[in-house]
């Protein structure tokens, strides 16, 4: 009967964790219409910087005017094979979105919640208007929050098991988050 009862806990915790995405990729589409004028700035960077005239706004003119490297260059990248930065941003930001709502669920399971709990956490966050909103921006947040969101839980993980394996994810991860925002408060 136990064994009865926690298989169709999984299974009702798994369908949550299906809706919270569904959930996410409807409430996202109705800002997919929506870009960050802040955007357009990184766009240009990258387009530059893929066309060869360097990471500048204007060629020429020498000015940092981002304070996003990695995803400048993330966007300068997918740019050069001839992508539009604006839709990769999006779609980037919009898998990054549903990685965060997967990785809530099991890093709440890591810190003890049960899966019920963990997967309402999730769909509470796919409700979210914030996530939403910035998951469609073409802006850097939803990449750097994911980051955050990972060192948490490979934390976590390291606490459970300390390995180099762990130790090292860790430090990437913190190496890229420090790449991500020049400006941030985290590290």
């Amino acid at each position: 009967m136990d064994l009865y009862l926690e298989m169709r806990k999984r299974k009702i915790s798994y369908l949550i964790i299906v809706l919270a995405l569904m959930t996410a990729i409807y409430h996202q589409s109705l800002f997919l219409s929506w870009t960050s004028d802040d955007a357009f700035i990184s766009y240009r960077y990258a387009e530059n910087l893929s066309r060869g005239k360097g990471l500048v706004f204007n060629p020429g003119e020498r000015v940092e005017g981002f304070s996003n490297f990695l995803w400048t260059l993330v966007l300068a990248l997918f740019s050069f094979i001839g992508l539009s930065p604006l839709w990769v941003s999006k779609t980037i930001s919009f898998c990054f979105s549903l990685l965060i709502i997967f990785f809530t669920y099991k890093t709440a399971i890591a810190y003890g919640l049960d899966k019920s709990a963990s997967s309402i956490c999730s769909l509470i966050l796919a409700f979210s208007s914030s996530l939403a909103y910035y998951a469609m921006s073409g802006l850097e947040t939803v990449f750097y929050s994911f980051l955050l969101l990972l060192a948490v839980f490979i934390n976590k993980r390291y606490e459970e098991e300390p390995t180099l394996k762990y130790f090292a994810s860790l430090y990437v991860i913190l190496l890229l988050i420090s790449l991500t925002l020049s400006h941030n408060k985290f590290i």
